[in-house]
């Protein structure tokens, strides 16, 4: 009787183990998933913007991007449609990573929580860059810091989130985990 239940506690102590060290794989996949895709959507957000710009006729003098978050595309002459012009960057990067979430029940759980991270927090910097433009350009410190904080939520949250989730099997045949 002693004997089955140490045997018990063993059987669940390993798989507790088991399910921390797949649990740590979600987050290490997602973290290196996440730098591989960093500059790419840094850069599509800017590309949003250049091609908002040859939409309305314009050219783009420059166009660049920084680890920290910093970027920026110059548009010459300045675009008529400024709606246009100022949500096209997020929106476009926003929609872009959000592709890779057609495929929901085939892709791995950290392919979904960086392509919902930066799908929504492009959207949100869309929204802001176009409703509060003035607030957006002049203090861009506290915008890069906002947008990382953000950012960081969202990923962090959806981390979270998935590392409670158990591994399954999903209907289309394909594995559904990390």
């Amino acid at each position: 009787m002693i004997y089955w239940k140490v045997n018990f506690l063993d059987k669940i102590i390993v798989s507790v183990q088991n399910k921390n060290q797949q649990s740590y794989g979600i987050i290490y996949k997602s973290l290196v998933f996440f730098f591989i895709l960093y500059l790419p959507v840094l850069y599509t957000h800017e590309i949003g913007h250049a091609l908002a710009c040859v939409f309305e006729g314009g050219q783009v003098e420059t166009l660049y991007v920084s680890w920290t978050g910093e970027g920026h595309s110059n548009c010459i002459p300045e675009p008529n449609n400024q709606f246009l012009y100022h949500i096209s960057g997020g929106g476009f990067a926003s929609v872009l990573s959000a592709t890779l979430l057609i495929l929901w029940r085939t892709i791995p759980n950290y392919v979904k929580i960086v392509s919902i991270t930066f799908s929504a927090g492009q959207g949100i910097n869309a929204l802001i860059e176009t409703f509060a433009y003035a607030s957006y350009v002049n203090d861009s410190s506290t915008r890069n810091i906002v947008f990382n904080v953000i950012t960081f939520a969202l990923f962090t949250g959806l981390m979270i989130l998935y590392n409670k989730q158990p591994s399954t099997q999903s209907t289309s045949g394909f594995s559904n985990h990390s």
